[in-house]
């Protein structure tokens, strides 16, 4: 057993190091401070009322728990923030603290994590996923018709890999509106176009303040391990 979790802690450090902090960094702009580490973490590193929320989770995701708010925690101290407990609310969302908003992914064995001041931004979206293709089976679930129109002339792992692509780009632009509009919707109520490390996510519903044919700009990364795409709302 602990030959198969130090080859497993092995593989996960090849993994990031293929897709490296500076890399994921390099998604927003330089006053969004990311960070990003395994998903390892002790229950003795959190807070009480963080530990309350994760007290009767399976490991894995008490794990997650713990290494977003060991993250979080490190790259608030880079705005100079204090450290402090990073709860969530009723509706899932990470709650930062007052002056900051932030960000938090985490994907086999990835955790990536993005603040910045409120002054400068509204929200932060991130998302991050393993590279495998998506199942064709949820196709229709995740692309709208004009999307899958779009690959279907690829081959069929090219076509799977752009879909995870876009479910990746949804997932991103949705975490930054939610905590905003607190709006839930599917993934027809955006529209995604990528290309080049850019993509644009276009609102097909309203969601207030974010009416239809609102635009979510942002970038996203790919390699044979995660993608990863993240955007800044500025103010």
């Amino acid at each position: 057993m602990v030959v198969a979790e130090a080859r497993e802690r092995a593989r996960f450090r090849a993994r990031l190091a293929a897709v490296t902090p500076h890399e994921i960094a390099s998604l927003f702009p330089e006053d969004v401070v990311v960070v990003a580490g395994a998903t390892t973490a002790e229950m003795d590193t959190l807070y009480p009322e963080e530990r309350a929320q994760v007290e009767r989770a399976v490991e894995k995701r008490r794990l997650e728990y713990g290494a977003a708010r060991t993250l979080a925690r490190e790259a608030l101290a880079r705005l100079g923030i204090p450290p402090m407990a990073i709860v969530n609310d009723l509706d899932r969302v990470p709650r930062f603290p007052e002056g900051t908003v932030g960000g938090i992914t985490h994907t086999r064995g990835l955790c990536v994590v993005a603040v910045a001041r409120a002054s400068a931004y509204r929200a932060i979206g991130l998302d991050a996923e393993g590279a495998s293709p998506l199942d064709e089976k949820l196709f229709e679930t995740i692309l709208r018709p004009e999307e899958l129109a779009a690959i279907r002339d690829l081959e069929p792992e090219a076509r799977g890999r752009f879909a995870k692509l876009v479910f990746c780009i949804k997932e991103c632009a949705y975490k930054a509106q939610f905590p905003i509009s607190r709006k839930y919707f599917g993934f027809s109520g955006m529209r995604v176009s990528a290309e080049e490390g850019r993509f644009v996510a276009t609102m097909e519903i309203d969601a207030p303040p974010f009416l239809r044919g609102h635009c979510f700009e942002g970038r996203y990364l790919a390699d044979a391990e995660y993608v990863v795409a993240g955007l800044a709302l500025a103010r």
